[in-house]
């Protein structure tokens, strides 16, 4: 849980072009939403305690679609609710709309393993959303469980966390999928929406300085190397010059040292993933 003003703090140095966000309601719950403008133009729609729903217009395919961002509520008292609004919001939406998050719901039965079987009375709110809907939970690639809790010495898995796509949604982007990442400092892991629906061409990547670089030596000495001796007195095209090297120099070291981070983190997943899916076969 995050106060406003360190929500406010985190999210503006993390270099998005745009965010929204809501706050937890009695310790749950709680949303960010962060985005970049180069391919999706982004507008939120309706902001709620446990849901931001953005109209995005994607700029490759020039169509316009809905995206809500969901918590769930866990608790039973809540539930209802929440589902009932959903279906109202159903009825009201007419571009094709697609939910994501943690909705705190099982499918099926399947959806659990580990532990106790899962109780009947949780499984009929999801499947009768979808239903009423006409919506799917979109597939997954790789392992489906995103939550993991130790519960009477057993260790239990859900798929808690998943995207749904109403029908006009699946019609719009028929390739769409979703990956799991690992679960690291939470107890939840993250979902990925991809919906691969246009093959980009390979083109030039636009440079693009991040704000938290500052705080690394490396990029205040690249600085302070190509800038010394500059000053008012130099002429334009000296400042050209020296800031061109700056992002020769910034390019080749982002690339050296999050590039490198990106290969820790994908081998590690790899296997934070092998090491779960022996844990499930044995549960």
């Amino acid at each position: 849980m995050t106060s406003e003003s360190t929500t406010q703090k985190i999210i503006s140095q993390l270099g998005f072009d745009h965010y929204d966000y809501t706050l937890p309601v009695n310790h749950s719950g709680g949303i960010w939403v962060l985005c970049n403008k180069k391919n999706i133009m982004a507008n939120v729609l309706l902001k709620e305690d446990r849901a931001i729903h953005m109209v995005i217009f994607d700029v490759l395919i020039q169509k316009f679609s809905i995206i809500s961002g969901v918590y769930a509520p866990a608790q039973p008292g809540h539930k209802d609710a929440f589902w009932n609004h959903l279906r109202n919001l159903n009825n009201i939406f007419d571009n094709p709309w697609c939910l994501i998050g943690d909705f705190n719901e099982l499918e099926c039965p399947v959806d659990k393993t580990g532990g106790s079987p899962a109780a009947l009375s949780r499984l009929p709110r999801l499947p009768n959303f979808l239903n009423s809907c006409q919506a799917i939970s979109l597939p997954v690639l790789g392992r489906s469980f995103t939550w993991k809790k130790r519960i009477h010495d057993h260790l239990v898995y859900e798929k808690l966390d998943r995207a749904i796509g109403r029908h006009d949604w699946c019609c719009q982007y028929p390739n769409s999928s979703i990956s799991t990442g690992p679960s690291t400092c939470s107890d939840h892991s993250y979902v990925m929406l991809d919906t691969n629906s246009v093959q980009i061409s390979q083109r030039k990547t636009l440079f693009r300085y991040q704000p938290n670089w500052a705080t690394y030596h490396d990029v205040q000495r690249i600085v302070r190397k190509n800038w010394k001796g500059c000053n008012t007195g130099v002429p334009i095209f000296r400042f050209t010059q020296k800031l061109c090297s700056i992002k020769s120099d910034l390019k080749f070291w982002s690339r050296a040292k999050f590039a490198n981070f990106r290969k820790q983190v994908e081998k590690n997943t790899t296997k934070l993933q092998f090491v779960e899916s022996k844990i499930i076969t044995d549960c």
